[in-house]
């Protein structure tokens, strides 16, 4: 399947580039931001989320992720989402990332995924609810839930 990566609808939003592989995007009128780092050596990748993210931002970021990999030829073998700071629910999400967004990262090789677990409530549930549709459709990949970037780190670094 193909995700449209042209033409997102990030409004409010600066994108600044960190390094070749590694992005930042900012919504300073609504306070979230998304953080991209991407290790071209492992080929494992960690985005950090911080503020609230309405559903339609959320996919507008996948979507602009997957044109940026396929722009850069990035390959994820393993992924960190450092959601620890995510704020609010992202359940209204989940279908579309576990139906679109993660099958294509299966199709070009992607083994692991590690969630840094959030601390709001209603992110928790979410993530809960990723995991179950995820378990559901039986994805592919390998998931792991974690307490620390460091902690997520080592568990990628073990099982690649």
């Amino acid at each position: 399947m193909q995700i449209p990566a042209e033409n997102t609808i990030l409004i409010d939003c600066t994108v600044s580039m960190i390094n070749d592989y590694s992005f930042l995007i900012e919504n300073e009128k609504d306070q979230w931001s998304f953080r991209y780092e991407y290790d071209i050596d492992t080929r494992v990748s960690i985005s950090t989320w911080k503020g609230y993210v309405s559903h339609i931002e959320i996919v507008e970021v996948f979507k602009l992720l997957f044109g940026f990999a396929i722009k850069k030829q990035i390959s994820t073998l393993a992924a960190i989402s450092d959601i620890s700071k995510f704020e609010g629910s992202f359940d209204s999400a989940n279908e579309w990332l576990v139906s679109n967004y993660m099958p294509v990262l299966v199709q070009r090789g992607f083994k692991l995924m590690a969630f840094v677990r959030p601390k709001d409530f209603f992110a928790s549930l979410a993530l809960e609810d990723y995991k179950n549709l995820a378990q559901d459709k039986g994805m592919g990949y390998k998931e792991g839930y974690f307490n620390s970037v460091q902690q997520a780190l080592e568990w990628v670094h073990q099982n690649l």
